[in-house]
């Protein structure tokens, strides 16, 4: 079982709490105003920005008619979604999104991610982040970039620690080309994901979409990643990032389109044996190459 995460328990709250709500026509205003709230108020609870305290959130329940055993399971949930994540240290660092979906990561039982120009960040080396974020030193003061290399290879505990998600990745081959800090910075990182797989083959899951497919990479350079859950009534839920947007959609249509553009990558990459030959190829070809 996954660890538990304050950010899935407030996510599933919340999604429990509107679906109980819609199933009895009840608005967000007129629960708010039934329970003594106010709309600001309520529309933070709603928006996972706030967690109601115990007393308020027992008569909420209440108000919703909840089962006796499932009410027990939200009073847990909700006393698990007021703890603090290792993430929430950060929060003067990155934004609310990136910090929620960090906290998915730490309770999600599979990630499925997409990449089409970078090494996925939970498969990175130090050295391949560094390099990375010193690229974008222009929108990153340099002050910060020890603190977002240190933030990433926490991150990474959820792959390599202990009950690990299971990682499926698909990437396409210009991301192993792509010299990001040099050659030897690449060799090493490509080295370092050979021995991700090898050492972990029921959790790592790594294809790549080789330049001789025949249809292509149709995704662009964007970046998404679909997160599964433990819990039965946890919706899966996805992120997607551009270099102008990006955030978590919960949207089940959206979620689900996200979910069949992947299987369709998939489908595209070479099997898992074939990916890794392709891997350990590129990294032998950089060891001669001179800096």
């Amino acid at each position: 079982m996954p660890p538990v995460s304050p950010t899935v328990s407030r996510w599933e709250v919340t999604a429990r709490v509107r679906q109980r709500r819609d199933e009895l026509s009840i608005t967000g205003p007129t629960l708010a105003k039934e329970l003594g709230f106010t709309s600001t108020y309520w529309s933070k609870v709603e928006n996972e920005q706030r967690v109601l305290p115990a007393e308020k959130f027992t008569r909420l329940l209440e108000f919703l008619e909840f089962p006796g055993d499932e009410r027990q399971e939200l009073l847990d949930l909700r006393a698990a979604s007021s703890q603090s994540g290792w993430w929430s240290q950060y929060s003067k660092v990155f934004n609310s999104a990136q910090l929620n979906l960090w906290g998915l990561e730490a309770g999600a039982e599979e990630i499925r991610s997409y990449e089409s120009l970078l090494i996925p960040g939970l498969l990175q080396t130090e050295e391949y982040m560094r390099a990375l974020i010193e690229a974008d030193s222009i929108a990153i003061p340099v002050k910060e970039i020890q603190r977002r290399v240190t933030t990433r290879v926490r991150r990474q505990e959820r792959v390599f620690g202990n009950d690990p998600v299971r990682f499926v990745a698909v990437i396409s081959q210009a991301a192993v080309e792509q010299q990001f800090g040099g050659p030897s910075v690449l060799r090493r990182q490509l080295e370092h994901l050979v021995t991700a797989v090898r050492e972990h083959p029921d959790t790592i899951d790594v294809r790549i979409v080789p330049f001789t497919s025949r249809t292509g990479v149709i995704l662009g350079g964007c970046t998404f990643h679909t997160l599964d859950f433990p819990s039965p009534r946890m919706a899966p839920l996805a992120w997607f990032e551009s270099p102008v947007v990006s955030g978590i959609i919960d949207d089940p249509d959206k979620v689900s389109d996200l979910s069949r553009s992947f299987q369709r990558a998939q489908e595209q990459a070479l099997n898992p044996a074939d990916s890794l030959a392709l891997i350990e190829e590129s990294a032998g070809k950089l060891e001669s190459v001179d800096e």
